[in-house]
């Protein structure tokens, strides 16, 4: 690969960034023939060094990357009653089958529809087919057995390979990466940026590694199961590329979302040039308005939900629409969840049989059966009873004489935050995980298919970036300082990127950065805490994120900065201008 303008480039970037952090004369640096002098030098070097293994494409850096995080290949051997499932992902199996980390990391499916083995290995049988028993199972009718595989070597990134890792993600995200390493933790890379003058306003880091580190979580706990990316969650190009570059398919809800994933990636990446349209992106949302619809089936997306007979007719009523593989969305039981869609969404189980025949009438073909049990999803066997309805749905169609289904999308509801979304007592993702794939066995006992026969798909979206990023604010005004409590004012608000506490049902916890940093070098001071409200900038009284009675803080002074863990989703995506407040957070990219 050429790559000597792109080498040129970060390297311009790289001598402005550390000159800028580390050196007081930068400014002497301004003058542009010194910084020329300066990049083709750099340019020179690092050639010198890489000559030896100039056959080394930047790809492999993040592929590098991706088995460093891959800590743990596992196999899965799921068993309820007579029927088996073995999944392989990450190592060596029993049978010698393997995934390896230097193959592309794509979805189980290739651009033509096709079950790719080469990239996941499945197996699936019942005892009798075997003629044996299984003595694996007890006396449970439902066992999930997580069977350690032999790991392989562990992946071993040289340092000059590391030095590259912020090139490769910047490389692949369009955006520049910095590799904060030598910080020791995001709170301390925030300080310097403020410090240097960089930042002066509220701001956003998004660590891309949290992002990679989500993505093999999901690999591992659900490799049966493609992850569509919701990208209504936060649709931050850098973070589409990313998991585009994973091979991670989209969950688009609007014609913006679809365009932006269908055009707006790159050449390299968006799914139009790579012909992914049709097999890559569902589009989920299952009331949608006809010019949107339209744009989507002229572009070659074939999947879509529906959940009433008005949208039935509406799709055949437009070209191409009887091309399309339709998803009936069901209702689920989600009153154990957070935020709830059943009341907004879905068709009963009880009146599916009738849009069925709706659907047959028309000439359309209905691929397969959608649900989402809600977000934070507080009851992990929301799962398996929505699992239970999709097969009942599946029987339905084929008693009716309709084409065999062959897809179940099982929405979202999946944690991300730090410490889970919720809060305390909520179901985690491994027990979420442990309970998809119970309630897969058992849908795959009773429908007695073959696994590539049937396809799973998700729709997970604050699972991947929730705690990717941190908000940053700078306190600009106080009340009750001196006092047992006190209210903050700070530069951003629920207008702003604190939205969520309105939209989301979030509650954002703020911490002082000094202290935050102080934590990092392991310089904890023990101070008194005081009741604290944090308000935005807004005149609106309901531009608050946090209460007296929630919220505990040291006392705080005018300039300081709080951070905000967990704000990756849901949040700065959905901000507008009010009041006269037109300050649009800086965001940055780093990896760590």
């Amino acid at each position: 690969m050429d790559c000597s303008f792109y080498v040129v480039e970060q390297l311009q970037m790289i001598v402005s960034y550390r000159f800028n952090k580390k050196c007081a004369a930068f400014s002497i640096l301004k003058n542009r023939f010194i910084l020329l002098f300066l990049t083709l030098f750099f340019t020179y070097s690092y050639f010198l060094v890489e000559t030896s293994s100039i056959n080394k494409q930047p790809e492999h850096i993040l592929r590098l990357l991706m088995a460093n995080v891959l800590q743990s290949p596992r196999s899965f051997k799921v068993s309820s009653n007579n029927f088996t499932l073995n999944y392989f992902v990450g190592g060596n199996s029993n049978d010698g089958n393997k995934v390896n980390c230097d193959d592309d990391i794509l979805s189980p499916y290739s651009s033509d529809g096709e079950c790719n083995q080469s990239d996941s290995i499945v197996s699936a049988h019942t005892d009798e087919s075997r003629g044996t028993s299984d003595t694996s199972s007890t006396s449970s009718d439902h066992e999930v057995e997580i069977l350690k595989s032999t790991s392989p070597e562990p992946s071993f990134i040289s340092l000059s390979e590391m030095y590259q890792i912020d090139l490769e993600l910047s490389r692949q995200v369009g955006k520049e990466v910095y590799n904060i390493s030598e910080y020791g933790s995001v709170a301390s890379f925030i300080q310097s940026r403020i410090e240097a003058g960089i930042e002066n306003g509220s701001f956003l880091i998004t660590n891309l590694n949290s992002v990679l580190k989500q993505f093999n979580q999901w690999k591992q706990e659900l490799p049966m199961v493609e992850p569509f990316y919701a990208v209504k969650c936060n649709p931050d190009p850098a973070i589409v590329r990313l998991l585009a570059s994973l091979g991670c398919s989209f969950d688009c809800a609007t014609m913006g979302e679809v365009d932006l994933v269908l055009h707006g990636l790159g050449n390299d990446l968006s799914f139009a040039n790579l012909n992914k349209a049709a097999t890559s992106v569902v589009y989920a949302n299952p009331a949608k308005m006809e010019h949107m619809l339209k744009y989507a089936i002229d572009n070659n997306v074939k999947m879509t939900v529906f959940d009433g007979e008005d949208e039935l007719h509406k799709i055949a009523s437009l070209p191409g629409g009887k091309n399309m593989q339709l998803l009936l969305r069901l209702t689920t039981d989600d009153k154990s969840s957070i935020c709830r869609f059943s009341k907004k969404f879905g068709c009963p189980v009880a009146e599916a049989p009738k849009l069925l025949e709706v659907a047959k009438s028309l000439g359309l073909h209905v691929a397969g059966v959608s649900f989402h049990v809600g977000s934070g999803c507080g009851d992990a066997n929301a799962y398996k009873t929505a699992l239970d309805h999709a097969r009942k749905v599946f029987d339905c169609a084929e008693s009716y004489g309709m084409t065999p289904m062959t897809i179940v999308d099982l929405g979202g509801g999946f944690p991300g935050d730090t410490g889970g979304y919720g809060g305390p007592g909520m179901p985690t993702f491994q027990q979420l995980a442990t309970a998809i794939r119970e309630g897969i066995v058992d849908f795959m006992k009773v429908e007695k298919r073959s696994s590539d026969k049937v396809r799973f798909i998700a729709e997970p979206g604050r699972y991947f970036v929730s705690a990717s990023t941190v908000i940053s604010t700078k306190i600009y005004s106080r009340k009750g300082g001196n006092n047992k409590y006190q209210a903050l004012y700070v530069d951003d608000g629920v207008y702003g990127s604190f939205n969520n506490v309105v939209y989301d049902h979030a509650n954002p916890i703020p911490m002082l950065l000094a202290d935050a940093v102080a934590a990092t070098k392991g310089e904890v001071e023990t101070k008194e805490l005081l009741p604290s409200a944090v308000f935005g900038p807004t005149c609106d009284g309901l531009d608050q994120m946090c209460s007296l009675e929630s919220t505990n803080l040291p006392r705080c002074e005018v300039g300081e900065w709080l951070i905000w863990d967990n704000m990756g989703a849901y949040t700065h995506t959905a901000s507008f201008v009010f009041n006269g407040y037109t300050h649009i957070p800086s965001k940055s990219y780093c990896f760590i």
